[in-house]
């Protein structure tokens, strides 16, 4: 586009053939790199197609709709209301490629989580069967302090922030990241959720998308059915959030202070989960 339109907006004409051997050097150094990418993943030139083509078809349908109701065909509330519509896809096409990549095989993610490592195919597969693929975007809420339990997540691609608590100047709201006070950060393979799921009880922390976000999404319903199905869930469940709490408390004491969390986390990972047994 710019270098159609060059010749009018450079004054300086001397100029012009540089700036046109600069813009088509860029041009084949994209295409090359595109080219890279595709044979490593070919989702991602796609996606940037997809997504530029989309916008060009949105905005184009904005302009026809305009013209229909200069010309009497629609009434401006059905023009507000279509083109409302439009601004909130074109939003979206704004916003990372995450929406245009398909997530990988839910089976594939789910047998390198780590709650279901060594667990028993079937058993994933079951578990694979209640997924649901979800995208959030950057600042939404995932999981609200003090609301029930209504599913798990594991987090696909982006990255989420887990927060105890808000900052009372952003009380009321609940769309900018930055107002939370972070606690912690949830990459790709992360699990979250589960603590509530188990004691049946109100969350305790918000968790917030910081990036765009793909999750795959099982609902307390079903968490619950597989618990009851296959014992050996809740069992693994129950571990990462000993090894979690573990983790935070030993963090605070004289002795595991100076260590890296990284090796306290291998320390608990190799422990043993007691199982309290109820006197007779």
């Amino acid at each position: 586009e710019i270098l159609e339109h060059i010749k009018p907006i450079v004054n300086y004409r001397e100029c012009i053939p540089l700036f046109e051997e600069k813009l088509k050097k860029t041009q084949q150094d994209v295409i090359q790199s595109l080219g890279k990418v595709r044979k490593l993943n070919s989702g991602i030139p796609i996606a940037i197609v997809t997504n530029q083509s989309c916008r060009t078809i949105l905005n184009a349908g904005k302009d026809y709709i305009l013209k229909l109701q200069t010309e009497g065909q629609v009434d401006e509330k059905d023009t507000n209301f279509f083109s409302h519509q439009l601004d909130a896809k074109i939003k979206r096409l704004q916003a990372d490629l995450v929406y245009w990549l398909p997530p990988p095989i839910a089976l594939d993610f789910f047998e390198e989580a780590k709650w279901l490592k060594n667990v028993k195919e079937h058993i994933v597969k079951d578990v694979t069967k209640k997924a649901e693929h979800v995208v959030f975007n950057k600042g939404e809420v995932l999981l609200k302090r003090g609301e029930a339990a209504h599913g798990v997540y594991l987090i696909v691609s982006g990255d989420a922030v887990v927060t105890d608590r808000l900052n009372t100047q952003w009380k009321d709201s609940f769309t900018n990241v930055d107002m939370y006070e972070h606690s912690a950060y949830l990459t790709p393979g992360c699990f979250v959720g589960e603590q509530s799921i188990l004691v049946n009880r109100p969350r305790m922390s918000n968790v917030i998308a910081e990036t765009d976000l793909q999750c795959y999404y099982i609902s307390a319903e079903d968490m619950h059915s597989l618990m009851l199905q296959h014992p050996i869930i809740e069992e693994k469940l129950w571990r990462i959030c000993s090894v979690r709490i573990a983790q935070h408390m030993l963090s605070k004491t004289r002795k595991y202070r100076n260590i890296t969390f990284d090796e306290l986390t291998r320390k608990c990972e190799k422990s043993i989960v007691a199982t309290v047994m109820p006197t007779e």
